[in-house]
């Protein structure tokens, strides 16, 4: 017998996590970072806000840094942009995948 229209089916295999923290985000090889807002996480991606639009399909490198915010973890590494979202007030969702995590103790400068 088949659910209700009405319920709500997920389909991740990771729940994600909401927050909200800074990101730092550049394209990788880029020199310069940007700084962007980290909206939610998962094991597999994560999702932020930024001011400037990047291309779908493209690879950045990140560095999250939450401070305070202990539902957040440290993370460094790079991700494949998977879907970019305008939103109502003129910003960009980045919607990511994981590719691969850095020991952000690593080389610490």
């Amino acid at each position: 017998m088949a659910e209700p229209a009405s319920e709500f089916n997920e389909k991740r295999l990771f729940p994600r996590i909401q927050a909200n923290c800074p990101i730092l985000y550049r394209p990788r090889r880029g020199k310069k970072w940007l700084q962007g807002n980290l909206s939610d996480f998962s094991a597999t991606g994560f999702s932020m806000t930024s001011e400037l639009s990047v291309a779908n399909a493209s690879f950045i490198e990140f560095r999250i840094r939450p401070g305070i915010n202990r539902s957040v973890p440290q993370l460094h590494g790079c991700a494949k942009v998977i879907r970019v979202t305008e939103l109502d007030d003129h910003t960009y969702r980045l919607s990511c995948k994981l590719i691969k995590l850095v020991n952000p103790n690593k080389n610490a400068r």
